[in-house]
């Protein structure tokens, strides 16, 4: 999913959640199922406040993925960015509650729906603001940590061949591990790495290429990379670990 559509999707889950917290439709209706309780509230389209809860937590669980995305395409600093914005898109403290009726028996009375009214929608405000809180808490850490975290990439000076390269060098001659997901070593290398200057296109997929780059392949036992192999390659003089080659 290319950071145009990822922002879209983000700034459509900020305002679902932003439109159900602050205002909520919510009816009284009859429930014949349950008749020592002729009447029950329903909270935006949920019979219970737990199955609204769930409804809103998906959303932001959603968003979450998409900051990654955000992280894992434009780098931490953007993600940061985005996630600012979000705090203060979702920082308000005003909650309206639209409230209709809906099939009401005529047996039960204007005190008795009042009752009702005012005893579940007191619990439904104060499940409101701890899902709200609960959001703006995470959100807030979420840009603590990143904060902790950051730093400045490595100018990588060669080609984005080069780089798998090196990195395949050491995986077959034992200076380090193989990754059991190899493209998760890709994404590291995209992460950690500047590779602004490798680039012969506008917007290369450089992930994508590192991945094709790194692919494994077995020879007599023993894992080799084409990239390594050919006659061009740049860091086959590196020597094998010796020492550490059976840790």
């Amino acid at each position: 999913m290319n950071a145009d559509k990822v922002k879209t999707k983000i700034q459509k889950l900020v305002e679902k959640i932003k439109s159900e917290l602050k205002c909520t439709l919510c009816y009284v209706y009859e429930d014949l199922d349950i008749p020592e309780e002729p009447l029950r509230l329903d909270f935006g389209g949920w019979s219970t406040i737990e199955g609204y809860e769930r409804h809103i937590l998906e959303y932001y669980f959603d968003l979450e993925k998409y900051i990654n995305l955000v992280y894992l395409q434009e780098g931490l600093n953007r993600a940061n960015t985005v996630v600012s914005w979000v705090i203060v898109e979702l920082s308000f403290d005003t909650y309206q509650t639209m409230f209709t009726e809906h099939k009401i028996p005529n047996k039960v009375t204007e005190i008795q729906i009042e009752e009702i009214k005012n005893s579940l929608l007191l619990i439904f405000l104060v499940k409101k603001k701890e899902i709200h809180e609960y959001m703006l808490t995470m959100l807030k850490a979420r840009v603590k940590t990143n904060d902790s975290q950051a730093f400045t990439k490595i100018k990588w000076r060669g080609s984005q061949t080069q780089l798998a390269e090196l990195f395949g060098q050491l995986i077959m001659k034992n200076w380090i591990d193989q990754p059991s997901v190899i493209n998760d070593l890709a994404d590291a290398l995209d992460t950690i790495f500047d590779l602004t200057g490798s680039y012969r296109t506008e917007n290369p997929n450089v992930k994508n290429n590192l991945r094709k780059h790194l692919q494994p392949a077995e020879r007599k036992g023993k894992t080799y990379f084409d990239v390594c192999i050919k006659g061009n390659a740049a860091f086959s003089d590196i020597s094998s670990n010796k020492l550490l080659i059976n840790t």
